[in-house]
């Protein structure tokens, strides 16, 4: 099956068994380094320890523990905030700094299952 093919599949799934909604986000990148994590590290704000497939979110869009798809990225949980991801932008989590800041900023169609 094609990307576009398994996302229609997912989203047609999700709609007969799931709450499921959708949106065109921005997506950034952050890391535990003292400049994007704060005092906080590696800890996200539901008290896990972040890892590759954990993103932070703003609750009042994207509820704690969703399933996010990011398109062209991926799947993410979404176990952490920012003080500066407000709105429609997810911060998707890096291992170190260097790789957070070459992601860089995109646009991206998102697809997330409460």
């Amino acid at each position: 099956m094609t990307g576009y093919v398994k996302i229609i599949s997912l989203i047609l799934l999700a709609i007969l068994f799931l709450s499921v909604r959708f949106g065109m986000f921005k997506i950034t990148g952050y890391c535990p380094c003292q400049k994007c994590s704060g005092k906080w590290g590696r800890f996200t704000h539901t008290g896990i320890l972040a890892k590759k497939g954990v993103c932070a979110v703003d609750t009042k869009v994207i509820p704690f523990h969703s399933v996010v798809f990011v398109s062209g990225l991926g799947m993410f949980e979404a176990e952490d905030t920012g003080a500066k991801v407000k709105d429609k932008h997810i911060d998707i989590f890096f291992n170190n700094h260097e790789d957070a800041v070459n992601f860089g900023i995109k646009r991206r169609f998102v697809i997330w299952l409460i």
